[in-house]
């Protein structure tokens, strides 16, 4: 049996570089390493810059520094900040956009990577999606060859990475179009070939990410024999169980969009399958996995791993599930910008979707800027509803179609940790009760995106009871107009039915 490993003791001295620090795993992520692995010797993350000043990137550093995610350790350990550094690089710039003076220290300093930077953007035309999340990951690789003492560089790559299979196992697949005839192209600037070869893959594909995401991964295949890589695979990250707080959430995506936008009474209809069952990872499991992958990685020297990042193998619960708790706990956490009663379904019918969306999302909004107008007020629901419809086609597949993850290694390393590593860069998915978790979702959301504290609940409250009656008093006033209608109009003499 392997031995246990001790994140803690292992990262005492150790240099790290963090790439993507400023998106949503790379925030916790550095949380994570300053709070509890603070006899760390330093983080370097990498910050892109507008300019060559290095103004403007301390300008930029000093902002990261004050988002409240850091609040806690600022508060109980101040001086692990100073252990927190920033470096200009940019992934899409040759030499990662660095000086020479910065890529040497690098090289000689630092002892872990974790390479998180990636465009999430589902509509990037190819060109821009391999530049940033395969050949941004060969700039990392071609960075961590050059380390001196280098222990581990974990890729954190994703879950959907192969959706042509739909078993999808801890193992590298081959990009299902010729990738290095696509980076080629990239590198010469041969915009024909890459516009034929976008229409090739998004044949076989659903967009562009999940293909360039699976590039990533076959370089990072190819050097496992003479570097100490891992690969990771988180699956649909989402706000955070425990850590920092329960429910943190710096942006809208995925399925918590849904949920903000069902809470709204903004989103009331989705194409989708609802008895399928999504994968949901919270962000700070995500963040735990991706350092104890790098510690058994470092300890196990010959070792290449790819590890699944999965939940639903353990808790499997479906959208009709995921929707119904969230729509008991809206009249616990609702949001005091509700436009409408919240509610709304999943359809399996894409043609009885579009017909809903059209009566119950878009004619109301409408009707009610048309209004907006005459009180010369600012319109804006019929475009929220149109940007709605463009999103919601990005996620069209993902909620069409089912996959199973293996996720042995996963377990297995879970395993491998000691009972104090298991609650400190706790990842079971075992200990996740659903209705806690969603509602923490929604509290997350009304406090860090919408930014309304806990003294406005009363309000909310009261603002939902209202929007319920006149939610109730509008479905009657329908109702009746219908039968209003069937009555006095002659339709069923239109169909030979006078009698009916």
């Amino acid at each position: 049996m392997n031995s246990l490993i001790d994140i803690k003791t292992f990262m005492k001295d150790k240099t790290i570089l963090i790439s993507g620090a400023t998106g949503f795993i790379g925030k916790v992520l550095v949380e994570k390493l300053l709070r509890d692995c603070s006899d760390l010797k330093c983080i370097y993350i990498l910050l892109r810059s507008k300019t060559n000043e290095s103004s403007d990137i301390n300008s930029r550093f000093t902002e990261y520094k004050e988002n409240m995610i850091f609040d806690f350790v600022k508060k109980e350990k101040p001086h692990v900040m100073e252990k927190l550094f920033a470096i200009r690089g940019d992934l899409m710039e040759k030499g990662l956009g660095m000086n020479t003076v910065d890529y040497q220290l690098l090289c000689e300093r630092v002892n872990i990577v974790y390479h998180c930077a990636a465009s999430v953007r589902f509509n990037d035309p190819l060109k821009c999606a391999i530049q940033l999340n395969s050949l941004g990951t060969k700039q990392m690789l071609d960075l961590a060859e050059q380390a001196k003492d280098l222990k581990a560089f974990v890729h954190v790559s994703t879950a959907f990475s192969n959706v042509q299979e739909r078993l999808i196992k801890e193992a590298i697949y081959e990009p299902l179009f010729d990738y290095k005839s696509v980076i080629q192209a990239c590198l010469d600037n041969d915009d024909t070939f890459l516009e034929k070869a976008e229409q090739k893959i998004l044949k076989l594909l659903p967009n562009t990410y999940v293909y360039s995401k699976n590039v990533g991964e076959k370089l990072v295949d190819e050097v496992k024999d003479h570097l100490p890589v891992v690969i990771v695979r988180p699956s649909v990250v989402c706000p955070s169980f425990r850590d920092p707080y329960p429910g943190w959430v710096d942006s809208i995506n995925g399925p918590a969009s849904v949920l903000i936008g069902a809470s709204t009474g903004l989103l009331r209809c989705v194409h989708g399958k609802g008895n399928l069952i999504p994968d949901l990872l919270p962000v700070d499991y995500a963040s735990n996995a991706t350092i104890a992958a790098s510690v058994q990685r470092a300890e196990e020297k010959q070792k290449f791993q790819v590890i699944n990042l999965t939940t639903s193998s353990e808790i499997p619960i479906n959208w009709n599930e995921f929707l119904e708790i969230g729509r008991g706990l809206y009249e616990k956490y609702p949001s005091k910008r509700a436009f409408w009663y919240p509610g709304g379904r999943m359809y399996r019918s894409y043609w009885m979707f579009v017909l809903a969306f059209t009566v119950i999302q878009f004619i109301p909004a409408v009707i009610l800027d048309f209004m907006l107008a005459l009180i010369r007020q600012p319109r804006w629901l019929v475009r929220t509803q149109k940007k709605i419809w463009n999103n919601m086609k990005f996620f069209d597949y993902f909620l069409q179609h089912q996959w199973k993850w293996e996720n042995k290694n996963l377990l297995d390393l879970y395993n491998r940790m000691s009972l104090q590593d298991r609650y400190t860069f706790n990842f079971d998915a075992k200990k996740i009760d659903y209705t806690t978790y969603i509602g923490n979702w929604i509290f997350g959301y009304r406090k860090f995106i919408l930014k309304q504290s806990d003294e406005s609940l009363p309000l909310a409250k009261r603002k939902y009871k209202m929007l319920y009656y006149i939610d109730f008093a509008s479905k009657l006033l329908l109702i009746g107009l219908l039968d209003f209608l069937l009555r006095k109009l002659p339709i069923w003499e239109m169909f030979g039915l006078s009698n009916f």
